[in-house]
């Protein structure tokens, strides 16, 4: 899920910045401040930024999930309470169960391309270390003539071990692929393997292949003669041999019998193979999961999810699903039940816009969707907004409003319902680059950034109440706060840092911020030892300036990242700052830097969003 960074966009609930106290569901926006930043929890490392991957298999007669999150941990649970079994083991996906000597381990990948294995009981190591290369995509464990193996797919192509001893059986310098498999073919030990274009079958002993692979095209139109998605494909036994299920893309399963190179049945619609368990296929269909008969295509049964999902699994009658939301869900397979839920990080959910401690917005490329900050949970799909510039959130007559720009329209949503709240505003003069939501007194305005001018909007009535040139270049970033008992906006250009009467629309105050590259990047407001501040971020440098006088408050701290996309948000004294691939968390007080994560989720939108 692709979070696009929301640089230009904070709430006025009072005259409070977000790391300051608030009423949690004012019916009208309250003139009041107290300095209390250790009552603003900093969120933390406590689960998952991510699920990539989870499965599921059997532990004394326990039935387990095991997830691999993108921070870089691996965590087993109680399959059907998620409740943790032990503390969480270091590594990554792609992850895999297996035996080893009769004792259940999980196979658990390192970014530095070593799989190695831990005791399911005791969370130990267990096994040799395989040094498979860089880049792992896919793992698959089986039998070879009565030696257990492991084959891994990395950028140093396949790889073979022997699962006892870790020496490596066979070699294929191959690129990475999507799909492996072990099985029997004709009782031959052979190899899957599907990648681009091509499904091909190799003999394990011999490591040639068993016959001719299967090719795909798109010179025609029928579903047949299209490629599949390997990623969605996998392996199952009917009538005691094994056949391919392919994931068409067109919402089709193709069957194929690698043993005669024959293509048997195409299955009726389904999205693909994205779990399997005896008997039992699983589809991830929109918020829903399909469960079907690998041997016909008849649906046995579905029911909705709470959540947008990216990897699932099955056993003992539950169904494990993991996604973007960091969290990991389970539910009852018979009755779709959710029998437990865990919760991962929020400390990467800082592209989401608070209005409370359990409500806020989250943006992502051309759409926005309502989240929970606590638990960070979706509470609902996304709303699509195309062309979607700026966005903002704040409280309206009781109930929590969400604003959008679209060029010069400025749409009003309602959060919990995803629904529009009256006439678009439609008479901005130009492209709205920068938007907020905040209180005048006591009537609640839309604050927003065009030519080079702020325009102040009654939210109630839609009518103008004033414009005021800012003799600023097109914003970075606007922010809504109150200093000195005045409500103010504070805004960011290339050069320089102003501080206007939201009531008036006069300047106050212009801070310069040098005209030598690089530009500055991102704005948050917030209180550091009870002082009002502007965080700039300019190439490498944070900057905590007083608002009062523009000088630093604290010392300039070096950042670890200097990427183009940043979003910055205040907890308190604790300053988070998100950008293309990672995270990092900042005690300002001090001048310290706490953490840095990868956040993993750069690239994915959603599947598909309600407009």
């Amino acid at each position: 899920m692709r979070l696009v960074k929301a640089v230009i966009t904070i709430v006025l609930t009072t005259g409070v910045s977000v790391a300051c106290t608030a009423p949690a569901a004012p019916k009208r926006p309250v003139a009041t401040f107290t300095c209390s930043p250790a009552s603003t929890p900093t969120p933390g490392l406590d689960g998952h930024l991510d699920v990539e991957q989870v499965v599921a298999g059997e532990l004394d007669d326990q039935v387990i999930a095991v997830s691999a999150g993108a921070e870089g941990t691996v965590q087993v649970r109680d399959a059907r309470t998620l409740k943790a079994m032990g503390k969480p083991l270091p590594g990554q996906a792609p992850i895999a169960l297996a035996r080893l000597r009769g004792v259940p381990i999980v196979l658990i990948s390192s970014k530095e391309g070593i799989v190695q294995g831990y005791d399911l009981r005791s969370r130990t190591k267990r096994g040799p270390s395989f040094l498979a290369g860089k880049g792992i995509s896919k793992l698959a464990t089986g039998d070879e003539d009565g030696t257990p193996i492991l084959a891994t797919w990395s950028e140093e192509g396949i790889k073979i071990y022997d699962l006892r001893t870790g020496r490596t059986r066979r070699l294929w310098d191959w690129p990475v692929g999507q799909l492996l498999a072990i099985t029997r073919i004709n009782g031959v030990p052979a190899l899957v393997t599907g990648a681009a274009d091509s499904l091909d079958v190799w003999n394990l002993r011999t490591g040639q292949k068993l016959r001719k692979g299967l090719q795909f095209h798109d010179e025609s139109d029928e579903p047949e003669d299209r490629g599949p998605d390997f990623d969605r494909s996998a392996i199952v036994r009917r009538g005691g041999r094994p056949v391919v299920l392919l994931s068409t893309g067109s919402q089709r399963i193709r069957v194929w019998d690698p043993a005669t190179h024959k293509r048997l049945v195409l299955l009726k619609p389904h999205w693909g193979v994205d779990a399997l368990a005896e008997n039992l296929a699983l589809s991830v269909d929109e918020f829903k999961i399909v469960a079907w008969n690998p041997d016909d295509g008849a649906e046995l049964t579905s029911f909705p999810l709470k959540s947008r999902v990216t990897t699932v699994a099955t056993s003992g009658g539950l169904v494990v699903t993991g996604g973007p939301d960091n969290g990991v869900r389970s539910y009852d397979l018979r009755t779709g039940r959710q029998t437990g839920v865990a919760n991962g990080s929020s400390l990467d959910r800082l592209d989401l816009l608070r209005a409370t401690d359990d409500v806020g917005v989250v943006r992502y490329e051309d759409s926005w969707q309502a989240w929970n900050p606590t638990t960070n949970a979706e509470l609902g799909p996304p709303v699509a907004v195309p062309q979607l510039a700026a966005l903002a959130i704040g409280p309206h007559r009781g109930r929590y409003l969400v604003a959008t720009t679209k060029r010069s329209v400025i749409q009003i949503w309602e959060l919990r319902t995803g629904k529009e709240y009256g006439r678009p505003f439609t008479k901005a003069p130009g492209d709205v680059s920068a938007l907020a939501i905040g209180s005048l007194r006591g009537r609640t305005v839309i604050v927003a950034e065009t030519g080079g001018s702020l325009f102040v909007w009654d939210l109630g009535s839609r009518t103008l109440l004033y414009s005021s040139v800012t003799k600023q270049g097109p914003l970075v970033g606007l922010r809504l706060a109150e200093l000195g008992g005045r409500p103010v906006a504070v805004t960011l250009d290339e050069h320089s840092l102003g501080v206007f009467d939201l009531a008036t629309g006069s300047r106050l105050k212009e801070f310069a911020l040098g005209a030598t590259p690089p530009a500055p990047k991102a704005l948050a407001i917030g209180h550091v030892r009870c002082t009002l501040v502007a965080v700039v971020t300019k190439g490498w440098k944070i900057s905590t300036l007083d608002l009062n006088t523009g000088g630093d408050l604290t010392p300039v701290l070096e950042a670890e990242s200097n990427a183009d996309q940043q979003a910055l948000t205040m907890y308190g004294d604790r300053l988070l700052i998100a950008d293309e691939g990672d995270i990092e968390l900042y005690d300002l007080a001090t001048s310290r830097r706490l953490t840095m994560a990868p956040t993993g989720r750069r690239g994915r939108t959603p599947r598909r969003s309600r407009g």
